[in-house]
């Protein structure tokens, strides 16, 4: 995959990850711009443009939640990619030092779509019960629109 979109797919997996509970923290916004600050996963990409085409997205209503999974689904990605956006999850989900239920099923779709076999993301994150076991249960159909509506309004003003 191309460095730039999947930088753009790295970043609307952390943006998804943030806004699946319903709330957005400010540890998440932190982890967020520590991630864009400290690791070239976002070196190309305007990450405040990308917010921005994100909230025009659901000002019109849009569910990015679905046209997320529709992306992650149709793309093709190395195993280093799919173990990058495994790390962003697991960044942005522990960011605010509690796991939510709607996190827990978002890492799981996200993970069918996945190919990199449990093993190695065993060897690079240890053991994470909730990220190997059950997530193959899924209704990915029914699970993506299942999430929360949040108002982007509060990001677009804090990673300014």
């Amino acid at each position: 995959m191309e460095e730039l979109k999947f930088e753009k797919l790295l970043f609307n997996t952390a943006i998804c990850v943030m806004a699946c509970d319903g709330e957005i923290h400010d540890r998440e916004i932190q982890e967020l711009k520590l991630i864009a600050k400290n690791t070239p996963y976002f070196k190309d990409l305007d990450y405040q443009t990308e917010l921005d085409t994100i909230m025009k997205k659901i000002k019109n209503n849009t569910n990015i939640m679905k046209q997320y999974f529709e992306e992650i689904k149709a793309v093709e990605l190395s195993p280093v990619q799919e173990l990058l956006i495994l790390e962003v999850v697991l960044r942005m989900m522990y960011a605010d030092n509690r796991i939510d239920e709607n996190e827990v099923k978002l890492i799981r779709i996200i993970k069918s779509y996945l190919k990199i076999p449990d093993q190695i993301i065993f060897e690079r994150f240890g053991k994470i019960d909730f990220l190997i076991k059950g997530y193959d249960e899924i209704d990915q159909q029914a699970s993506s629109d299942n999430f929360p509506k949040i108002e982007f309004t509060e990001i677009n003003k804090q990673l300014k």
